[in-house]
């Protein structure tokens, strides 16, 4: 048997386009168009208000589902089986405070079968070192397991599954010659708050306000699990007064292209605003052609966290410089080599 020579990793759910027959309504375009003039709908509610159709359209501090290809059988560190279950950081103490440098409260579970998305780099960095011919990271922005669900349960009209990986959708099917598996993680930023000098590339308040952390009391087992505490999702418990921070594009691809978690808005950089190498850097060193394709600007967050260094996600022109080639306020002096591909859109 031919040993496997691609890993790929498809994050927040998959891209599903469920297009109408011409001539054909479209009842799900129907529904929300509707939802939207009336502001609330029987069917659904983004945010914790049922009676709001979109109360909230931002991140939360649910679990995500993470699906792989290439990684089953492919050895220690590449196999998701190296960091969930038995071997999920957040079963340890020392894990744990190794990730965010502090144990945050509640965090440690000695059941979880989740892991912390810092591990995505731990995966692709082993893969990397054991010589992988190509390794793909495919972030979804804004899908989750529930509105994967709902384009699944679209696409067969019916419902198939109401936990795990489920089925339905042709990345749920797909099994990459028996490789494929099915996790979920941990999202949370190491803080939320943290002021910046974008000119100056420092931090003035190192820390933040509120520090970032799982409690799986209040946000739930598994991502089709209902959190305890909604609320506690977005950082406004009501059942208990420990607020934790939910991520933003730019703290969240970092964690997963850089391997550390840090504050929100922060790209590459860590939580004192040091700069750290991402995978493409590492794969670049080794010989790899590097690149990053998006459906939005290229020096949007989590495009630009694939190669870039900046202490606020906002500085578009110094971000697309460090992307393409060019001296930067990050780089100034010695600029970083460039991707060897981008293409996004406006």
């Amino acid at each position: 048997m031919k040993s496997l020579k691609n890993v790929t990793l498809a994050v927040l759910g998959c891209l599903v386009v469920c297009g109408a027959e011409p001539g054909d309504k479209d009842y799900i375009r129907e529904l929300q168009t509707k939802a939207i003039q009336a502001g609330k709908s029987e069917v659904g509610h983004w945010g914790t208000m049922p009676d709001k159709y979109i109360q909230w359209s931002s991140h939360s501090n649910r679990l995500i589902p993470v699906y792989t290809y290439g990684t089953l059988k492919a050895g220690a560190g590449i196999s998701l089986g190296s960091y969930q279950g038995a071997k999920s950081p957040y079963r340890s103490e020392e894990a744990v405070k190794r990730i965010y440098g502090r144990l945050p409260e509640k965090a440690l579970n000695p059941k979880a079968e989740y892991f912390d998305q810092t591990n995505l780099f731990d995966l692709q960095k082993e893969a990397l070192k054991q010589g992988k011919k190509h390794i793909f990271l495919v972030v979804f922005d804004g899908m989750d397991w529930q509105t994967t669900q709902a384009a699944a349960i679209y696409q067969q009209q019916k419902v198939s599954y109401t936990d795990g990986k489920g089925d339905g959708l042709h990345f749920q099917k797909y099994t990459a010659g028996g490789t494929s598996e099915f996790g979920y993680m941990v999202t949370s930023p190491h803080n939320e708050g943290t002021d910046v000098d974008v000119d100056e590339q420092k931090l003035k308040n190192p820390g933040g306000k509120i520090f970032g952390g799982y409690n799986v009391d209040r946000g739930g087992r598994f991502p089709w699990e209902n959190a305890k505490d909604i609320p506690y999702l977005i950082a406004a418990p009501k059942e208990d007064p420990t607020k934790q921070a939910y991520t933003d594009s730019s703290s969240s691809a970092t964690s997963m292209t850089a391997g550390i978690k840090t504050y929100n808005n922060a790209v590459n950089v860590d939580a004192n605003g040091i700069q750290v190498p991402t995978i493409a850097h590492l794969a670049q060193e080794e010989g790899y052609a590097v690149g990053a394709v998006t459906s939005v600007p290229i020096s949007h967050a989590t495009p630009a966290a694939s190669y870039a260094h900046n202490v606020h996600r906002d500085d578009y022109q110094d971000l697309t410089r460090d992307l393409i080639g060019l001296p930067s306020i990050s780089h100034p002096d010695k600029p970083l080599p460039g991707l060897d591909v981008i293409i996004g859109s406006g």
